[in-house]
Order: C-alpha cells, then structure tokens, then sequence
C-alpha cells in the first residue's frame, strides 16, 4: 500500500514539448501547480522518451522541488502514462492536468479537497476557462451534474477539473486503454454508472487551452463514447441495451457532432464529417444498419436541420 503523503497527485502526460513549440506552456503548468496553497501536493510529470530537448526542459523547470517527481520512458500513449502517473501517486486525489493547462487561482485546489472532505464524495467537478486558439477566453466550460441524461451528450465537464479519490481510481482500473481517444470520457461514464457520489464546486479555478488531442477527430471520439457507454451498461446493468436506448444515445451523439461540425464547416462539411460516424457507430456497436438510410427520413434529422440552419447561415457570413 501506498503512504498517502499528499492531499492531491496532480499527474502531468508529455511529449516532445520542444519540437511541439509548447515549452512556454508547459512552464506555465508546472509553476501554477507549486503556487497552490493551503494543501499538500505532489506533481508526476510522465513523458514518453521524447528526445527534442523535452527532458531538459522538465529538468529546468522543476529545478530542486521535491514535491515532484518525473520519468521519460516510452509508453502505449497518453493514457497508458496517464496510469503510469496513477500508480506512483501518493495523494488522498489525483487529477490530471494537461502540459498546456494551468491553474488560474492559487487557492482553486484547496477549496475541492475541503469540499471533498467535507461531503465524503468519491469526485468533484467544477466549471473551467476556456482559451481558444484566438486568445479569447470563456468564462466557464459547462459543467452539469454526471447523470446518465447529461453523460449521453458527451462529457458533462472539463476532465482538468475533476479530482477522484486515489484509492477508488486504483480499485476501478483507471484508464481503459481500448478507448484511444476517450479513456477520459469512457472513466467519467463509469464512475456515474458506478453510482459513486459526485461534489459539484462552484469555482472556476482551471485555465485550459482549446485544440488538444481529443477534439481533433469528433466522429471517432463519438464512436467510442458509444461503444464505452455499451459496454458499460451491459456490466452495470447486466443486459444489453435495447435498440431504443441504442437509437436515443446515438442520435444525441449526432445531434451533437451534426451541430458542431455544421458550426464549423457548413452544411456540406458537417454531412462529411458525420457520415463516418453514422456508418460505423450502426455497425460495429448498434447493429442497427437499417437506421443508416431511414435517418435522413427521421424527425431527429430535420429537427437537427431546422435548428442549426439560423447560426449556420450567421457563421458562414461572419467567417467570409
């Protein structure tokens, strides 16, 4: 067993900042986590054997703390060194803070682990600042309360701010490493399906910056949440799920990825983008192939159609 000598493991996944330009960032990370006050922290910074300069660059900026340690060795991917963080951890919670995040207010995680005590809860989660690659910044990221309605629609809160007991992530596994691109999301959905006891804090005390790897292939992600969410309802509720749960999580999914894409690449683009996703979601999880070429037909669709067309039209006059 491990000695808990921390309240929080706050773990770090890197690689290749130099090469990646990132390396101002990844300082700003790593100095926001020691200005925390008011709680005993420990920092993991895992990175995968890059060899542009990142292991100095970890070197310089750590310097002599020794509330931190570091290891550069090759790994399966991010959430495969997210576990090797997982597993050296020595706090009471972890969370995981990208190399391009930070935290904006010094005292953000003393007030989650109060509130974790206090309520004897399993997790917390809270609202998020966003920055976008423009350098305009939202005020808060949604952050809604983990239940199966809210979960369907995607991840109902930044991951950067959420905090799990450490004993509790270990006992669950950690991160699944079959979902390449959401073992983040897929961990959330299970906690909920779990039953385990969230703690909503109302204090955006996280700075994250938009574009990471997760946003970067939205169909694909969407395929996994979905094969994520059916798996776990077959071992959480010991059955497979109908074909109407089956059709009401995915068209929530289109929806969704139909909406954004729409948003960002016009009508045509966002027919594109979804096409994959309506045509490997059917048939590798729900087996639903009929419902491919009945959807254009569904009222869910020209639902879609109807709201999006206002802001798409807007969008497309504003970006030309």
């Amino acid at each position: 067993m491990f000695a808990m000598d921390y309240d929080v493991t706050v773990v770090t996944v890197v690689y290749e900042l130099v090469k990646g330009g990132r390396k101002d960032f990844f300082c700003q990370c790593v100095a926001s986590v020691a200005a925390q006050s008011g709680v005993r922290i420990e920092q993991i910074i895992v990175d995968g054997a890059s060899a542009d300069g990142t292991k100095e660059l970890i070197a310089d900026c750590v310097g002599e703390r020794d509330n931190v340690t570091w290891l550069s060795e090759p790994d399966k991917g991010i959430y495969d060194a997210m576990n090797k963080g997982l597993r050296l951890a020595r706090g009471r919670y972890i969370t995981f803070l990208n190399s391009d995040d930070y935290y904006h207010d010094s005292s953000g995680l003393r007030q989650v682990v109060s509130r974790l005590d206090s309520s004897k809860a399993d997790f917390s989660y809270a609202p998020a600042v966003i920055l976008k690659r423009n350098g305009t910044r939202s005020t808060s990221s949604p952050h809604v309360n983990p239940d199966l309605r809210n979960i369907l629609k995607g991840i109902p809160f930044s991951h950067q701010t959420v905090l799990v007991r450490t004993d509790l992530m270990r006992k669950m596994g950690g991160f699944n490493l079959n979902y390449y691109r959401s073992a983040d999301y897929a961990f959330v959905m299970e906690l909920v399906f779990a039953g385990k006891k969230a703690v909503r804090v109302e204090n955006d005390f996280v700075t994250f910056r938009a574009g990471g790897f997760s946003c970067k292939n939205p169909s694909e992600n969407q395929r996994e949440h979905l094969a994520a969410f059916s798996a776990l309802a077959k071992r959480y509720l010991g059955r497979e799920l109908s074909e109407k749960e089956l059709k009401a999580y995915l068209y929530a999914c289109i929806m969704r990825s139909f909406g954004v894409a729409a948003l960002r690449d016009g009508w045509g683009g966002a027919e594109n983008d979804v096409a994959p996703l309506l045509a490997r979601a059917f048939k590798d999880v729900a087996r639903l192939d009929r419902e491919v070429w009945s959807l254009k037909r569904s009222f869910a669709y020209c639902v879609g159609m109807f709201v999006t067309w206002p802001a798409r039209k807007l969008w497309n006059m504003v970006r030309w």
